[in-house]
């Protein structure tokens, strides 16, 4: 026995056919467990120059506590992929392949532990390292080869982003994976788990063995005192190896022939056919191209040869070689005619190199070629056209002439094995065929051509001349959609063009518009200009405004809109409505400009703010090429932030029976016939609203908001370690973006009042508390200290300053949403910036990307949807910023406040969570939770005033079932259990003897819902609860994979648990602090992680800045249609 297998015979077992041997590996080993007859120096030895210098092994010594303890193992998952082989195997053309079930014949492979690989397979295996108890800078782990097989190249960039953030490298051929760690944070601890896929080289032969060693180094570290977590300690760091695998392989090898192509030619200074064929030599004859090794034996020598057919007689015709060509470089090939035309071809096979042809090794188990050559011949037309009628060219290769069932190929390989067990190698694809077809000329009828017969002519309509007009609607100087703000003074148009031949009587031309938003200024013309437009000409004023009678009325929208009636149906009214006299509201109906009182004071029929509707009466018919235009004048109101300025026109036009009013509605029209109604815009939209509808957007102060990470990645997005922290910085401005269009002129002091900026956090990043500072307390930029601003109360501006938001929960499941407060900001300024740090979740999978998304607004604003597909419709409100996570672990564990900071008196809730980040399933779990309590070594420490009084546990729906367990022994007890540290961590498999050992005992008497009952006398009251202990069992020992056979299956949810602390009598600033873990099924080492709580001040104020009251109008925060930055 050799030292390798000496090694092996002291591995624990892997074989999942025993769930008690399984269950063992977690036993804590006694000294009497270690290895034996194997000296630690020699073990260190035979790592040497494979896993890093190897150092003479240290004595077990109990480390300082200071010290990071590293641990590591190699295991294999699986020595193979499916599916599975076990001969005697039945093969379609060869018969029964020879073997004895049961037995790993040459190239079987009966299952993943049956310590045997195929070549051309892989083997899963998976290198764990763990770290406690400290931080370790520049950690690495190196995993080796030794055996005909190399690392796979495309496990190495996953590997950047679950395991190894410093990058994965490969060097001596492929056989050395580099793994760099770097810094890892600990304690609690952290187990990595890197599951490894090394491919077995196709030359690999029957009996090859193939094994991989483990070092993890970390300077300054030391190797966990424990052997069953460090089998082989080294200075700084741990080295350990996996069991050896066999290599099964036999030769599986067959030739196979293609028809590759018929075409004309010419040759020999003859006209006729070339026949192209391929010729292959494939491995994996029985199937499977795993566990075939290379035939040996080159050169062969070998027949091509054909016969030919035409209605059932063979055809002796001269086939000619034209050439054969290699197709690649898996062997060389050669052929020749030597009895000259009609005679078969010689096809030397010189070399064959299966390795070289698949350099990238095999991506399925189907059959490969392994060596490819073209053969071309040729046939003269001529005599292929002697007889007539086509001809069926049989094409044999590899088979005796003649008879095309005998094969003449029987490799063996380099150990002497015989092809195929000694099977006749299969004959069935060796042979392929062809059809020359002879062409017959067959004529094609043409039908007759017909001369059509034009026929006479009709006579046309006679045209007679009558009277035609359109109308338009548009505002000016500004477009349709475009922004106006308060006090903006525009105007709109109604032109009604007469086109026809003859003038158009009658024109009435109508301007209807929502008062509610933009009202009728004076402008020392009552609110209308006349114009006129002539063909080809520019507007002028209409010659004689004693031929126009202008009205103004009241319709039942905008101010008067009754308020049990929608917008939507109001301003479907409007847009519908013609402009006769029924129209108009009954107690004012139409009216002169004499009767509108301007000055709004009641003074006339109608006060010019309530008039929503002018039409202007043309007493003469309006001339062929003449456009009449009726403008009214308007100012913007102060509107919430997109509104829509809403104005429809009508007209009205001819004489008798022919005279109507046209109007034109509005788009999108909803609701039932009796409650029509138009569509209200969604937030920052802009279009048309009908034919003959036009609106403005109201805007105010622009808000425009930029988000980023700090330091900033150009191009791209950070990747941060789960579990680490990320800074954000939040950048507010109050003036347009620079690729904005441009804005209406402002009021000097324009401000957006009571401003918020609101930041949600998605699952997996979590508020810092403390974290959030204030590039500068002057938040309005006006040089001095408003009220509000004084954050620190010292009476002087001051940068960097705290500046907690206000937590709360956020609109998702397990999002939080945080809140700052900037009050009243004048327009123009960029705001101080506001910089917080996030902590990633330790439970996120390796390249998963996080976007986080902040808005902002004023205080009569809409909160900005910032979702992502909604934002952009925001503009510049909303912004994000993302980072890309890297996970070093296997699985997790995660504690988190739901809320961090509490008012006295309320439930201080935890969420508990655990998750696979592997590939395997995860068979069970089990961990403790010793609660928070005074003088636990942890800072800061535990304070909670009149203690906890009761416990609860929620386990979250999802997944296999999960057991909580309570205890009410001493905690400082259960602490030190088993003489570990008092640190507040527990490993219950360690501590109890094993997986869910010691539940029902003394200290863990109960399930925590049973407490205080009769189920539970062992402890009487809540309050008596010191611990709880969560236990995951394997749902069905007997099977594993899905929800049904393991606890934790593989790309699965985390699990969930919310942990709810009683504490009636707490007080502000009582805080909670401790830590929660244990361990996974498969990883050789418990994980923790920890969490912290405060009570608040219940009165404690919110800063706010406020801005010095002017005369001036607020103005508002407005959505303007842009890329987010």
């Amino acid at each position: 026995m050799n030292a390798a297998d000496r090694i092996d015979a002291h591995l624990p077992a892997r074989s999942p056919r025993s769930r008690q041997l399984r269950m063992a590996r977690w036993l804590r080993p006694s000294p009497s467990r270690l290895v034996r007859g194997v000296p630690l120096a020699l073990l260190a030895g035979l790592l040497a120059g494979r896993a890093g210098a190897a150092m003479p092994a240290p004595e077990r010594a109990a480390p300082e506590q200071a010290d990071a303890i590293v641990g590591a193992a190699l295991t294999i998952l699986a020595d193979g992929t499916e599916p599975w082989e076990d001969r005697p195997l039945s093969v379609p053309g060869l018969g029964s392949l020879p073997g004895v079930r049961g037995q790993s014949d040459p190239g079987d492979d009966l299952g993943p532990e049956d310590g045997v690989v195929r070549s051309w397979d892989a083997v899963i295996f998976r290198a764990s390292f763990s770290l406690r108890e400290a931080p370790a800078r520049d950690m690495v782990a190196e995993v080796t080869l030794d055996g005909p097989a190399v690392w796979e190249t495309g496990q190495l960039a996953a590997l950047k982003l679950a395991g190894c953030p410093g990058g994965a490298t490969l060097s001596d051929g492929g056989t050395r994976l580099r793994c760099v760690v770097g810094a890892v944070q600990a304690p609690p601890a952290v187990t990595v788990a890197l599951d490894l896929s090394a491919r077995v080289s196709g030359a690999a032969l029957q009996g090859d063995a193939v094994q991989a060693s483990l070092g993890v180094r970390a300077p300054g570290a030391v190797p966990d005192p424990d052997p069953a977590n460090c089998p082989m300690p080294q200075t700084d760091g741990c080295d350990a190896v996996a069991p050896r695998v066999t290599v099964s392989a036999a030769p599986a090898a067959e030739l196979r022939k293609h028809f590759a192509g018929l075409g004309n030619t010419s040759f020999g200074g003859q006209a006729g056919r070339q026949l192209s064929w391929q010729l292959e030599v494939v491995l994996g004859a029985d199937g499977d191209v795993r566990g075939s090794s290379s035939p040996v034996g080159a050169p062969w020598v070998l027949p091509d040869w054909w016969r030919m057919t035409r209605l059932g007689r063979v055809l002796d015709l001269p086939v000619t070689l034209m050439g054969c060509r290699d197709l690649d470089s898996g062997a060389d090939w050669a052929c020749a005619q030597p009895g000259g035309p009609g005679t078969p071809i010689e096809v030397t096979l010189a070399r064959l190199d299966a390795v070289a042809s698949l350099p990238g090794g095999v991506a399925s188990a189907l059959p490969e070629a392994v060596g490819k050559m073209q053969v071309d011949l040729f046939i003269a037309e001529a005599d292929l056209r002697r007889d007539g009628g086509d001809v069926t060219f049989q094409n044999c290769f590899g088979t005796a002439i003649g008879i095309p069932s005998r094969a003449l190929w029987q490799p063996t390989d380099a150990r002497g094995q015989p092809n195929l067990g000694g099977a006749d190698e299969p004959t069935a694809n060796n042979c392929s065929y062809a059809v020359l077809a002879v062409p017959t000329a067959v004529p094609t009828p043409r039908p007759p051509v017909r001369t059509p017969n034009p026929g006479r002519p009709r006579p046309g309509p006679t045209a007679t001349p009558v009277p035609r007009a359109r109308a338009s609607k548009a505002y000016t100087p500004y477009t349709q959609g475009d922004a106006v703000t308060d006090g903006s003074e525009f105007a709109a148009q109604v032109r009604v063009e007469s086109f026809g031949q003859a003038p158009m009587p009658g024109v009435i031309a109508c301007d209807k518009w929502d008062n509610s938003s933009h009202v009728l200024r004076d402008d020392g013309v009552a609110g209308v200009r006349i114009w006129r437009l002539q063909a080809g000409g520019a507007l002028e004023p209409f010659p004689d405004l004693g031929r126009v009678i202008v009205e103004y009325s009241v319709g039942h929208w905008g101010r008067q809109r009754p308020p049990q009636v929608s917008v939507g149906r109001a301003w479907f009214e409007q847009a519908s409505s013609g402009c006769a006299d029924e129209v108009a509201d009954t107690r004012a109906g139409w009216v002169d400009a004499a009767q509108v009182d301007f000055g709004n004071r009641g003074d006339g029929a109608i006060d010019a703010r309530d008039v929503n509707m002018i039409r202007a009466r043309f007493v003469d018919p309006v001339d062929p090429g003449v456009t009449v235009v009726l403008e009214t004048l308007f100012t913007a109101e102060q509107n919430p932030p997109g509104t829509w300025l809403m104005n429809y026109g009508a007209a009205f036009w001819g004489s008798g029976k022919s005279a109507t009013w046209q109007i034109g509605g509005c788009y999108g029209v909803t609701g039932s016939r009796s409650r029509l109604a138009c569509p209200e815009p969604a937030p920052g939209s802009r279009g048309i609203p009908g034919a003959f509808g036009d609106m403005l957007v109201h805007v105010g102060v622009p808000l425009w908001l930029q988000k980023r990470t700090d330091p900033v990645v150009p191009g791209g997005s950070p990747v941060v370690n789960a579990g680490d922290t990320v800074a954000f910085v939040l950048e507010p401005h109050t003036k347009p973006r620079p690729a904005d269009p441009p804005l209406p002129p402002f009021p000097p002091e324009a401000f957006a009042p009571a401003v918020t900026l609101s930041d949600t956090l998605p699952v997996g990043l979590s508020y810092v508390l403390d974290s959030a500072s204030l590039a500068s307390e002057d938040l309005n930029a006006n040089g001095r200290l408003d009220p509000g601003e004084d954050l620190n109360g010292n009476g002087r501006i001051d940068l960097d300053q705290p500046f907690e938001p206000a937590i709360s929960a956020g609109p998702g499941e397990g999002e939080v949403t945080l809140r700052w407060f900037l009050g009243d900001l004048p327009q123009g300024i960029d705001v101080p910036a506001i910089r917080y740090a996030a902590r990633t979740s330790r439970l996120l999978r390796g390249g998963t990307a996080l976007a986080n998304m902040a808005g902002l607004h004023a205080g009569n604003d809409r909160a900005p949807n910032c979702r992502p597909e909604a934002r952009e419709a925001e503009g510049g409100r909303c912004a994000w910023a993302q980072v890309i996570v890297a996970n070093i672990a296997a699985a997790q564990v995660e504690k988190l406040p739901r809320l961090p900071l509490v008012l006295p008196g309320e439930p201080m809730v935890f969420r508990l969570a655990l998750a696979n980040l592997t590939s395997r399933p995860v068979e069970w779990f089990d961990a403790v939770d010793i609660l928070p309590r005074a003088g636990e070594p942890r800072s800061p420490e535990t304070r909670v005033s009149g203690g906890i009084t009761a416990v609860r546990a929620e386990v979250l729906p999802g997944g296999a079932p999960m057991e909580v367990w309570a205890s009410a022994s001493n905690p400082d007890a259960l602490d030190t259990i088993g003489g570990s540290p008092r640190d507040g961590l527990v490993d219950p498999v360690a501590a109890w003897g094993g997986p869910g050992a010691g539940l029902g005992g003394a200290d863990w008497p109960c399930k925590l819902a049973d407490v205080g009952g009769p189920r539970c006398t062992a402890i009487a009251a809540p309050d008596r609860v010191t611990a709880i202990r969560l236990w995951g069992p394997d749902p069905d020992p007997r099977r594993s994979g899905s929800s049904r056979d393991s606890f934790l299956p593989p790309d699965t949810p985390p699990r969930r648990i919310d942990l709810s602390l009683e504490v009636p009598g707490s007080q502000p600033e009582d805080r909670v602090h401790n830590a929660w873990g244990g361990r996974f099924d498969e990883l050789p080492l418990p994980v923790f992680d920890n969490a912290l709580i405060r009570v608040r001040y219940p009165d404690t104020p919110t800063p706010t800045a406020t801005a010095t009251p002017t005369d001036t109008p607020t103005a508002t925060a407005t959505p303007t249609a842009s890329n987010t930055p």
